[in-house]
């Protein structure tokens, strides 16, 4: 099996750019999983309506496209590199500009991802040869 960070060149996170941990519930994710390569869309959430740590409604879009650059799961009879049925984690590489604010709704449980075509370009990216 091959993947986008098979072919990566020097350092794999630009200068412009940070990888942040997100802890996914089952109703956070795909349920096809994810794996490194994958681009997704981060959504702010909150459960029964309450307030999100943003300040912002849920819904929000928090990052248009974003790379995943590792995934696995926290719970037994997972599958290495993808997330599996128990609680997921998936590392993204984002921005720096919007790495604060992603940081906090991860922390707060209050992010959702959605999986994007394969040919999506977030706008940070893996470096490659």
């Amino acid at each position: 099996m091959l993947n986008r960070t098979m072919f990566l060149a020097g350092d794999t996170v630009p200068a412009d750019a940070a990888v942040v941990g997100v802890v996914l519930g089952p109703e956070q994710r795909p349920t096809e999983g994810l794996a490194a390569g994958d681009a997704v869309r981060a959504y702010l959430v909150a459960a029964d309506g309450s307030t999100t740590v943003t300040g912002q409604p849920a819904g929000t879009v928090l990052l248009d496209a974003a790379r995943v650059v590792a995934s696995g799961t926290t719970g037994a009879g997972s599958v290495a590199g993808q997330v599996g049925t128990d609680s997921g984690t998936v590392s993204l590489l984002v921005p720096t500009a919007d790495a604060a604010g992603v940081v906090a709704a991860a922390a707060a449980g209050q992010v959702a991802l959605v999986r994007l075509a394969d040919a999506t370009t977030p706008s940070v990216d893996l470096v490659r040869e």
